[in-house]
């Protein structure tokens, strides 16, 4: 059996060690809400009745290396797997997009079992047709989600529904609400005090002179703090969705900012390059005058030659 080095939650390390064959843990394969490529899931449920998902990440050495465990054990493969939670809405959004008849057109109401089981079986048609996902996997991973409360959750998030009685509820995926949650995970993020709590988001502002809520400089960095936030946020999404969610801020400040400081922080280079594509008469210079020679040489170029013989007449042969 093969062994890995993994960074996971803790509440996942203790439904591990609490039983160590950990039967209800399964891993599912599910298209990327990003890059639509199959990508390695975990969801689970915690003792307290709370579920999660983690994606899984690979992180791979440039060269061949090992781990070395506690001196003892050596662990061949050098991989480090990272779970990392992901909002289980961003997950779902590519799997309910395939409900609709045509891209843009909303679908059918429908109760959730019947919703993932429409998903399914167009998930197992792209698996035949464009991965080498089996499509039994593809629907049976799928069908999986349905096992975790915060599934339910999520499809309220990013789905119209309706309550028909207190035991049938339908939904029906919609663009627009998945937009507007994911504005406002991006409003969330660039509130000062979350962002605050981003390290990598907080440097790169620092870089830019925008580390400090400056009053001068207050919409320029509230500017700043929504496109970090929304970068974060597009990791998640599909390039059509994060086209759209992009066109609901204005970065015109920032921009108007970042340019001007590029400016300043070249300027030599700029003013030389201009000059350097000007003439000589036009950049102010003006022409060197030709050098004189000493007075010996000048009374030389005056005196009269005259009947002289030339020098190159005494190499020559003798008649």
């Amino acid at each position: 059996m093969a062994t890995h080095v993994s960074v996971l939650p803790r509440e996942l390390l203790e439904i591990i060690s609490a039983d160590a064959a950990a039967p209800s843990l399964r891993f599912v394969r599910l298209p990327h809400p990003r890059t639509n490529l199959p990508c390695l899931f975990l969801p689970y449920e915690s003792a307290g009745g709370q579920s999660a998902i983690l994606e899984v990440q690979a992180i791979s050495p440039d060269a061949e290396r090992s781990w070395f465990m506690n001196g003892t054990h050596v662990v061949e493969d050098g991989k480090l797997l990272v779970y990392t939670p992901i909002d289980p809405a961003f997950l779902l959004a590519p799997l309910l997009q395939l409900s609709e008849p045509s891209e843009g057109q909303p679908g059918q109401y429908l109760p959730a079992e019947d919703l993932f089981d429409f998903v399914s079986v167009r998930l197992t048609i792209a698996a035949d047709t464009v991965t080498t996902t089996p499509a039994e996997k593809a629907n049976a991973d799928v069908l999986h989600l349905l096992r975790f409360r915060c599934i339910g959750e999520a499809l309220r998030r990013v789905c119209d529904y309706k309550e028909l009685n207190e035991d049938m509820t339908v939904y029906r995926f919609s663009r627009q609400k998945l937009v507007n949650y994911a504005r406002a995970k991006v409003d969330h993020l660039a509130s000062p005090d979350v962002f605050s709590k981003f390290r990598v988001l907080v440097r790169g502002l620092a870089k830019e002179g925008l580390a400090d809520d400056i009053e001068s400089k207050k919409d320029i960095t509230t500017q700043a703090r929504l496109r970090a936030a929304c970068d974060l946020v597009s990791q998640y999404l599909a390039p059509e969705t994060n086209a759209t969610l992009t066109a609901m801020f204005d970065f015109s400040a920032l921009d108007a900012y970042l340019s001007t400081l590029q400016d300043d922080l070249f300027p030599t280079t700029k003013k030389t390059s201009a000059a350097a594509s000007l003439p000589a008469q036009e950049k102010g210079t003006k022409r060197k005058a030709e050098k004189q020679g000493s007075r010996g040489v000048e009374k030389l170029k005056k005196a009269n030659t005259a009947g002289m013989s030339k020098l190159s007449s005494f190499f020559q042969k003798k008649p």
